[in-house]
């Protein structure tokens, strides 16, 4: 009898645990983004119960997991093509972020980058850090007789896709190549955020690309860069914030790169998650859930952006957000 109690007993505590651990929506995509999502699922998961599994694999696998259906929902700092899905989607801006050029030299001095300079170190044209025009740029900087080393992003990168949208922006030179010279082989090359976080922290003489937040938590020193208004701007919580002062489309498809805001940062950037418009292909109480939690992340889930780095969004692209995410149906009818 007292076996029978225990089996019973056993059965019981295993098929609680399943519950427990039982994941309710699947995510993928973005690492830019991902310290800040992995925080807002946590508390949202406190508030609901609701446990969202978050894969950080790069924005171009997020778009290749929805569009196969792999995944609940895409998270991607790239403007997602359309035409690529069989069926409409919709981008929902989470929140606002800056792609830092960080760096590996001592004392972790904050240098001065024009976009010349940038194109010209990311093209391997300036090839060591005491190059003339970047001491000229810098001259109370003691900057060493070192070779630069460059490190790009190895995967479907949406940081990537940032800074080289910048490039392109400011760069004629840039923009005239057929391929993205980010995408060739540099001696140093990291898979995601985390990765490049790691290589240049390990790595003297290096210099790469990486979310603000990323390098924030490494402690990893980052550039200021020259603006369309001629100013040197570090990314900042603020200077993040004005570079979005631009009107921003009903749809909310705009890259924030190379602001006219006088204080704004030029490497900044929403961070989209991607939906499909008609949700149909999962369950009605699986479609809730993900219209809740993405309701949540556009509200009470922004207080946690400052804290981890990430700028806040305006209130006139919350709006536009809330406007998309009303238009998502269910077997083209209405969710909640």
């Amino acid at each position: 009898m007292k076996k029978i109690l225990f089996m019973l007993f056993l059965l019981i505590l295993l098929t609680g645990c399943g519950k427990k651990n039982q994941v309710d929506l699947l995510g993928a995509g973005a690492t830019f983004p991902q310290p800040l999502y992995e925080k807002m699922f946590k508390e949202f998961n406190n508030e609901t119960n609701i446990r969202i599994s978050y894969h950080g694999i790069g924005s171009g696998g997020g778009i290749f997991r929805l569009k196969n259906r792999k995944a609940d929902f895409g998270a991607t700092d790239i403007i997602v093509n359309e035409k690529d899905f069989s069926e409409d989607i919709v981008h929902i801006p989470i929140c606002l972020g800056a792609v830092a050029i960080t760096y590996n030299l001592p004392a972790n001095p904050q240098i001065n980058f024009t976009p010349e300079i940038l194109t010209a170190i990311f093209t391997e044209e300036i090839t060591n850090w005491n190059d003339k025009k970047l001491t000229a740029l810098n001259p109370d900087i003691i900057l060493p007789n070192q070779r630069i080393l460059v490190a790009n992003r190895s995967d479907e990168s949406g940081t990537t896709n940032i800074f080289n949208d910048y490039l392109c922006k400011v760069s004629n030179k840039w923009k005239s190549y057929k391929k993205n010279p980010l995408k060739k082989m540099f001696e140093l090359s990291a898979s995601n955020n985390s990765t490049m976080a790691i290589l240049i922290k390990e790595t003297f003489g290096a210099i790469g690309y990486m979310s603000l937040s990323y390098a924030r938590s490494n402690n990893i020193p980052y550039g200021k860069i020259m603006n369309l208004s001629g100013n040197f701007i570090a990314p900042e919580l603020k200077s993040v914030s004005n570079a979005a002062t631009r009107d921003t489309p009903e749809d909310t498809r705009i890259y924030l790169t190379n602001t006219k805001a006088e204080k704004g940062y030029p490497i900044s950037s929403f961070s989209w998650l991607i939906l499909y418009k008609d949700l149909g292909f999962m369950e009605k109480e699986k479609a809730e859930k993900l219209i809740n939690l993405v309701n949540w992340m556009l509200h009470d889930g922004q207080k946690y952006s400052p804290s981890l780095h990430y700028a806040q969004l305006p209130l006139e692209t919350v709006r536009k957000a809330e406007v998309l995410l009303k238009s998502v149906t269910w077997n083209n009818k209405k969710i909640n």
